[in-house]
């Protein structure tokens, strides 16, 4: 529950922001295929794929920082994080995968955005589990 909400409000705050920088207001209808809609959707889905990066590391060991020498050495886990990276991007500005999966593009301070979404998990994290520590 406590990283879920987090990656849940970050990624709900750049769709609303997405959607209002559109101009859209509450109570406005937007169907599945209109443009700012799919931007909206697209960056949601984008920051949740970054967040998992911050995840995936700071969840690597219980009691402190995922931070550590072993993290470079982990061939198949810079192997995900890159693909997290590709795909993230892939889904807002490359077309055939905007089609499938029904997204559409946003300016990249938006995508620089969505990024600060990876501290902001992992940092949160990383105090739960020094309180927790005490």
């Amino acid at each position: 529950l406590f990283l879920g909400l987090i990656e849940a409000a970050w990624s709900l705050t750049l769709f609303f922001y997405v959607l209002n920088q559109g101009g859209w207001t509450y109570g406005m209808e937007l169907g599945g295929s209109d443009p700012l809609y799919r931007s909206a959707t697209g960056i949601a889905l984008a920051t949740i794929l970054l967040m998992q990066i911050g995840n995936l590391v700071g969840r690597r060991f219980a009691g402190r920082s995922g931070l550590d020498t072993g993290l470079l050495r982990n061939h198949l886990l810079l192997a995900g994080i890159v693909i997290q990276i590709v795909f993230s991007w892939s889904l807002l500005y490359l077309p055939p995968v905007q089609t499938i999966l029904g997204t559409g593009p946003v300016d990249w301070q938006i995508y620089c955005a969505a990024w600060l979404g990876v501290p902001l998990i992992f940092f949160s994290d990383l105090l739960r589990k020094r309180l927790r520590r005490g």
